[in-house]
C-alpha cells in the first residue's frame, strides 16, 4: 500500500486580485465619482434594479464570497496535506513489516491499515463539510457575478467598459484554473478508488473519500459552468455597447 499523493491547488488572492478594485483602476475611479455623485441618471437606474440591489452590493458579495471560497480551497488542501503526513508513516510500516514476513505479520498489518482508514475517514468527513461550504459560498458568487454583468454601470462609459472585458479576460483566466483543479481532483478520486479491496476498513472510507471528491469535481464543473455563461453574457453586453456606439 502506497501513501496518499499531494493534490495542491491554487486558487490565488481573492477577488481583488482579477476584478479592479484597485486606485489605479479606470474603472473603479469612473464608477467611484458617480457612485459619489448620488446615483444620478443612468447610475441611479442601475441602483434601483428589481431586487433592491446595486453595483456596489454585487461587488462586495464577490469579495467576500471569492475570499471565503479561497480559504475553503486551502483549508482543503491543508487537510489533505494533512492526511498524507499521517498515511504515509504508516504505509511505511506496512512496508517494513512485508520485508520480513512471519505469522503474525497480516494480523499487525490489518491493524496498521486499520489505522490508516481511521484517518481517511476523518478527511472524508472533512471533505463532505468542505462541499457544503464550497456550495453555498459558490450559490452566493454565482448570483452576484451574473447580476453584475448586467449591470448598466459596467457599460456606461468607454473606461468602464475597458475595465469590465479586462475582468472578463480575469475571469477566463480563473476559469482555467478551475478547469485544472478538476483534472487535480479527478486524479485524487481515481486514486482513491485503487485502494478498494486491500482492507475492508480502507476500502469502505476509500470509496468515501472517493465520492466526496467526485462531488467536489462536480462543484467545479458547476463554477466552471457559470464562468462560461457569465463570461458570455460580458462579452454580449460589450458587443450591444460597441454596436450601438459604433451606429452613433
Amino acid at each position: 500500500m502506497t501513501g496518499v499523493k499531494n493534490h495542491t491547488i491554487k486558487f490565488g488572492n481573492p477577488v481583488s486580485d482579477w476584478i479592479p478594485l484597485d486606485s489605479e483602476s479606470n474603472l473603479a475611479c469612473n464608477l467611484g465619482s458617480e457612485i459619489e455623485n448620488g446615483f444620478e441618471g443612468e447610475t441611479k437606474e442601475a441602483a434601483t434594479l428589481p431586487e433592491g440591489r446595486g453595483f456596489l452590493d454585487y461587488m462586495a458579495d464577490i469579495d467576500d464570497s471569492m475570499a471565503e471560497l479561497k480559504r475553503i480551497i486551502e483549508d482543503f488542501s491543508t487537510k489533505q496535506n494533512e492526511l498524507t503526513k499521517r498515511i504515509n508513516p504508516k504505509s511505511e510500516e506496512i512496508k517494513e513489516a512485508w520485508r520480513k514476513p512471519s505469522s503474525g505479520t497480516a494480523s499487525y498489518v490489518r491493524k496498521i491499515a486499520r489505522k490508516i482508514a481511521a484517518d481517511m475517514n476523518d478527511y472524508g468527513t472533512s471533505m463532505s463539510d468542505t462541499n457544503k461550504k464550497y456550495s453555498a459560498t459558490w450559490d452566493i458568487f454565482e448570483d452576484s457575478i451574473l447580476n453584475l454583468v448586467v449591470n448598466p454601470i459596467v457599460t456606461k462609459t468607454p473606461e468602464n467598459v475597458s475595465g469590465f472585458s479586462e475582468y472578463l479576460d480575469a475571469l477566463e483566466t480563473l476559469k482555467e484554473t478551475m478547469t485544472t483543479a478538476k483534472g487535480t481532483f479527478t486524479s485524487l478520486a481515481d486514486q482513491a478508488l485503487s485502494l478498494k479491496g486491500i482492507e475492508k476498513d480502507i476500502t469502505r472510507s476509500a470509496l468515501f473519500i472517493e465520492s466526496e471528491t467526485r462531488t467536489f469535481v462536480g462543484l467545479l464543473d458547476k463554477s466552471i459552468s457559470t464562468l462560461d455563461r457569465t463570461i458570455a453574457i460580458g462579452r454580449n453586453e460589450i458587443k450591444k455597447y460597441n454596436n450601438k456606439h459604433c451606429q452613433n
